[in-house]
């Protein structure tokens, strides 16, 4: 069981919170269970205080996000895992930038 591709959907995102919906497409049909870290935010130049986020059931939730932009390219690194029948059957690396609609 391999990961083929994710899309991350958001489901809200503002200043205050972003809560994201991770969609997983598989080599095989199957039920698993999405899970995960993100961390961040990180920005090249720029200290920032790291925190770790979980992902669960395919969603991450991030309390006061930093959004990126061109002059501040905040981005959230991870790793996204599936687990099916109690063990992890694939890990891929995750980035993302969140970016605030205008």
């Amino acid at each position: 069981m391999r990961i083929v591709s994710y899309q991350v959907k958001p489901v809200r995102i503002s200043p205050t919170e972003a809560e994201l919906r991770i969609d997983v497409t598989l080599d095989e049909v199957t039920t698993p269970d999405i899970r995960g870290r993100l961390h961040g935010p990180r920005c090249e130049g720029v200290q920032t205080i790291e925190i770790d986020y979980p992902i669960r059931a395919g969603r991450v939730w991030i309390a006061e996000p930093l959004f990126w932009t061109s002059e501040r390219p905040y981005r959230y690194v991870g790793t996204l895992e599936v687990w099916h029948d109690g063990a992890m059957r694939d890990q891929v690396p995750i980035v993302l930038e969140l970016r605030q609609k205008i």
